[in-house]
């Protein structure tokens, strides 16, 4: 070999050793007969270094990319997992809104005290809507903040008139 093609051939080869691949893989990939006629060795070398042993190809580099997929499918499923749980456990608006009923008007039925709380998370929707008059739908976190920030006097102020007259 020339000392050009000598040395486009290590940096092939390099390239390749540097992306995961062994020098016995890279042996055996390009261990067969040679053709009658090569008129430059080193050509002839790259030419099967590109074609044979691709970089992102080696068997460390499939390793890791299935390593990769493996981590974002695990993501996957654990991002699916818990938007499952987020939609079926009570919220923290519900939970803190009806442990204000239950305090505030602790003789309610369970039927009542639904109403009630409907009620009450209606109140702050309301309260919200005044404030922000474009806003569109607010979210749970947004009506507990509605809640946290008015001093639960909406919230007293619904189960008040809800229980009037009701409860013993």
């Amino acid at each position: 070999m020339d000392a050009r093609g000598l040395g486009l051939v290590v940096d092939l080869l390099r390239e390749r050793l540097d992306a995961g691949w062994t020098s016995g893989e890279i042996k055996r990939l390009l261990d067969s007969p040679l053709p009658d006629r090569v008129a430059r060795m080193s050509g002839f070398v790259a030419s099967r270094l590109r074609r044979l042993v691709a970089v992102g190809e080696s068997p460390r580099a499939q390793a890791a990319a299935a390593a990769r997929e493996r981590e974002r499918l695990e993501a996957e499923r654990a991002a699916a997992e818990d938007e499952r749980v987020a939609q079926t456990a009570p919220s923290l608006l519900h939970m803190r809104i009806h442990d204000l009923a239950k305090e505030m008007a602790p003789g309610l039925s369970p039927a009542r005290c639904a109403v009630v709380e409907l009620a009450v998370q209606q109140a702050l929707v309301d309260a919200w809507r005044r404030e922000n008059p474009q806003g569109g739908k607010p979210s749970p976190s947004v009506l507990l903040e509605v809640l946290a920030a008015s001093g639960e006097q909406i919230a007293g102020r619904v189960i008040a008139e809800h229980v009037d007259g009701e409860v013993a």
